[in-house]
């Protein structure tokens, strides 16, 4: 239930954004600097049917931020098209920062030409004022998901005695692990994940287990 409230939270725009870059490096670490920031993100190394991409970018994207050297393609000319056919923001990058390559692709249609490497924080301030709020909030939503976990954790570990059901504890511990992994418990996760494996190979007893996992409980608690 938490992992799937996750797939819910507040993202700053509700289309992702494009990238278009040849340099693999470089656009995949722009990719990463934007998901980080909660903005989704399509990477794309070249653009092969640019009509079809312009008559469906509104529908699916808030934006693009175009390399201008792509290969045997040109960014600015990709601006000039997909300009055609959107309001939305498309910034250029490029290493040529000279007047007449600016000019060149504010006239295409750019709304903002940006030397390689852009800070990611910069490019992002294009796609609305309203975007550090969201992504504001999405971190409260996330805090508060966080917190209902770490408190669910608590009480589901402390309530293993040596009563419980090992097959059904075994399955506990293989969702609890993930799930705290995924909200960054990782030493959490790494000592529940050990358990599971130790009550799966019979390494240890119900009795041992329910030991090591309340002094887990205890400690979840100083997160």
């Amino acid at each position: 239930m938490l992992v799937r409230a996750m797939s819910k939270l507040t993202r700053p725009l509700q289309r992702p954004l494009l990238i278009v870059d040849d340099c693999a490096s470089y656009g995949m670490w722009l990719q990463l600097e934007f998901e980080k920031r909660r903005f989704a993100c399509d990477l794309f190394a070249s653009v092969e049917d640019v009509d079809a991409l312009a008559q469906a970018f509104d529908q699916s994207y808030a934006g693009a931020i175009i390399d201008k050297e792509l290969g045997d393609r040109d960014g600015i000319a990709l601006i000039t098209r997909l300009r055609q056919h959107t309001a939305s923001p498309l910034l250029l990058l490029t290493a040529d920062e000279s007047k007449a390559t600016r000019d060149k692709a504010r006239s295409a249609g750019a709304t903002q030409v940006y030397a390689k490497p852009a800070d990611p924080a910069v490019l992002l301030k294009v796609f609305g004022s309203d975007a550090k709020t969201q992504t504001c909030a999405y971190a409260r939503e996330e805090e508060e998901l966080k917190k209902a976990f770490r408190q669910r954790l608590i009480e589901e570990l402390s309530g293993v005695t040596v009563q419980s059901e090992r097959s059904e504890l075994i399955s506990a511990l293989h969702r609890l692990s993930g799930t705290s992994a995924l909200f960054g418990y990782g030493a959490v996760s790494r000592a529940l994940k050990s358990i599971e494996r130790q009550l799966g190979d019979r390494l240890i007893g119900m009795d041992c287990a329910a030991v090591a996992l309340q002094k887990i409980a205890r400690q979840a608690k100083a997160l």
